[in-house]
Parts: C-alpha cells; structure tokens; sequence
C-alpha cells in the first residue's frame, strides 16, 4: 500500500489529475481516504451522482427524479425485502423524501437479489442496476457520465482508469481499462498488479 502511496503523490506532483471514483457514499469512503491519507484532486462518488474537488466543495450532482424514485418504491412494495435505504449524496439515509441518487435494497438470500436485478432492469432499462457484496443497487447515474464531466473541465489529453467489480465495467470499456488481479469481472480486461503498477506503465509512455 505505501507504494501506491509514494506514487500516487509522485504522480501529482508531476501535475496529473488524480481521481477516486467509488460506489461509496462520500461520508463512507473519506472515512478510509483519512485513515491512510490518501491524496486526491477529485473524488466520484455514489457511482457517479456527485463529485468533489479537492478541498470537499460539490461541484457536480444528480439525483433520481421524484417521479422515477416513487414509481421504483412501489415496485419494489411487491417484492419479498429486507430493507430499502438511500444514498443522498452524501450518506446513506432511512428518509425517502430527501433527495436521493440511489435506492439500496437488500434482499432475504442471494438468489432473490437476483431476480429483483433482473426484474427491475427489464421494466427500467435506462438504470443501472446491479449487485455488490450486501445491496441491490438501483441508479440512473454511473461512473462514465462523472469522468466525461471532469474531463471537459481539465481537458484530459488521456484518462486511464483502474477498476475491480461489475460497477467499474462501463469505465474500463469506454476508457483506456484495467482490472487488478482480484477483480470480480468475468471478461477479458487488461489485467495491472496495482496503482503504481499503472502510473509506472503511464510515465514509460
């Protein structure tokens, strides 16, 4: 981990752009960039609904339209659920009448959870729907849409991006992809050791 680390910071000092861009709520995943003081220039998160800059200011965010969110919850009042919670943007909320960018459901066994992916995505197909260790997560938003707005602000001559489960796979296919060895993706992807396995790869370019 120190090795990715040292360069990390070794690759924004030479002026790159460097971005996290996560699943996790914001209030989730700083909890882990302040545990190992991990540097950034921007940081995705909620699949892509919101970005901050450096300095933790939003400056990008979207959310499910109350129309959708409210068609969505019925659905789902017919279906065999555990629990439903949100992602507003921030952190994950019991209140479905604040703004949300995500539904969170959790099913009673892995194979309902499931069938609830692919009922929802028949009858939604523009969502991205998908499984991660504990929820079913419902979004109108992904990774892709955050990176081509960022990338119109630096105006990136290169992006390259790393990624490990089902939710990083429209990234990886639209940009210059990889997968780290422990990935969950059953495709054949470029397949990197690590972080700085990558920027050592990029500065030999």
């Amino acid at each position: 981990f120190n090795k990715n680390l040292k360069s990390i910071k070794e690759f924004m000092n030479n002026k790159n752009v460097f971005i996290i861009a996560t699943g996790r709520t914001f209030k989730s995943i700083k909890n882990k960039i302040n545990e190992f003081n991990i540097p950034y220039d921007f940081l995705i998160c909620s699949d892509g609904a919101v970005i901050y800059d450096k300095m933790d200011n939003v400056i990008y965010s979207k959310y499910i339209s109350n129309d959708l969110k409210k068609m969505i919850i019925s659905d789902l009042k017919d279906k065999k659920i555990k629990l439903i919670t949100f992602d507003n943007n921030f952190e994950i909320t019991d209140n479905i009448n604040e703004n949300i960018s995500r539904i969170l459901v959790k099913t009673y066994n892995e194979e309902s959870g499931y069938s609830l992916i692919e009922e929802v995505s028949k009858k939604y197909i523009n969502l991205m729907v998908y499984k991660s260790t504990n929820w079913t997560n419902i979004s109108t938003e992904n990774k892709v849409d955050a990176i081509k707005y960022l990338e119109r602000i630096i105006k990136a001559q290169k992006i390259y991006v790393i990624g490990d489960s089902c939710n990083d796979a429209k990234m990886i296919e639209e940009y210059d992809g990889y997968v780290v060895r422990n990935n969950t993706l059953n495709k054949n992807y470029k397949v990197i050791n690590s972080v700085e396995h990558l920027i050592n790869l990029i500065s030999s370019n």
